[in-house]
């Protein structure tokens, strides 16, 4: 990690200056969070004014950061608060699924969004909203949502509310993807 990183004010300053039209996303973005809340505030307006989605992506940054380090380490994790209080998109999502950068990824948003809520003190469901409407717009550069008679993407966990979802992971979840129903993961019927 290089705390003194400009790329990201960098790339959004090109953005502006040739009115890039592509859909930009930035990940991981780390050095941020070592940077004055001064300097956030600024690169994050940047950002958002650019329309440059972040990912963050807190089980590879939080595994990877500080290790061998032998003090209690600061745990390197993209500024979420702070982005998003400057407008900025920040979606969240895994890298390195069970490698040598990560042993135990899963690629479980569940999980991701529990890890938010640890690491970045956001709420259940800004936390959702990062692995579900923030994501897609991420990625499809286009916002998304349920409405009647519109094909239907989401996924459906045994729980009464999203922080229990969040919190017990459960394995039970019907995927529905374009209003088809890909997976119906039934594991814990008697």
């Amino acid at each position: 990690m290089r705390a003194d990183s400009s790329d990201l004010e960098h790339l959004a300053d090109v953005v502006m200056r040739d009115s890039v039209k592509h859909q930009l996303n930035a990940s991981h973005c780390v050095a941020l969070s070592t940077r004055p809340e001064s300097d956030i505030d600024r690169i994050a307006s940047k950002v958002a004014a650019a329309g440059i989605t972040i990912t963050a992506l807190p089980q590879t940054n939080l595994f990877l950061q500080q290790r061998g380090i032998s003090t209690e380490p600061a745990r390197a994790i993209t500024p979420v608060q702070r982005l998003r209080h400057n407008g900025v998109v920040v979606a969240a999502g895994a890298d390195n699924l069970q490698d040598p950068f990560n042993l135990v990824g899963r690629g479980d948003p569940l999980e991701i969004a529990s890890l938010l809520m640890v690491s970045t003190h956001v709420t259940a469901l800004q936390a959702t909203q990062m692995i579900t409407s923030d994501a897609h717009l991420a990625v499809h550069g286009e916002a998304s949502s349920l409405s009647i008679n519109q094909p239907a993407n989401f996924v459906a966990t045994p729980a009464a509310n999203i922080r229990e979802s969040i919190a017990m992971g459960p394995p039970d979840r019907i995927v529905v993807y374009g209003g088809v129903v890909l997976d119906n993961q039934i594991r814990n019927r008697k």
